[in-house]
């Protein structure tokens, strides 16, 4: 089986490398001096191209064939240890707003 980026013409190339660094069509298309029907044109054979469903299924499968399996491992981990010290839990907070607003609720049908 032929690599995935050997089926893509030059200008699909370049495009499916900005999808993949997390560029939106309008800067693409900005940055071509191109329309954004164009660009989706150019996203919509390459997801024919690669039987990809979205622009996620595009970076995945970019990724994957360009990247080096370590730096990817390292990648991943990185994304990892941010997520676990950096996204907060707020599911507590949440059962308590939840919690208050319920007793203000009933102690003002209390009071009516």
């Amino acid at each position: 089986m032929k690599p995935y980026t050997t089926m893509l013409s030059p200008t699909e190339k370049e495009i499916t490398e900005q999808i993949a660094m997390g560029n939106s069509m309008k800067e693409i298309a900005a940055e071509r001096y191109r329309s954004v029907e164009t660009i989706k044109t150019h996203i919509k054979n390459i997801r024919t191209k690669w039987n990809a469903r979205g622009v996620v299924d595009i970076t995945r499968i970019y990724t994957i064939e360009n990247a080096d399996k370590m730096k990817m491992l390292i990648a991943v981990l990185f994304l990892g240890i941010q997520i676990f010290f950096i996204v907060p839990d707020h599911s507590a907070q949440l059962r308590r707003s939840r919690t208050q607003r319920t007793v203000r609720v009933r102690s003002k049908r209390k009071n009516e």
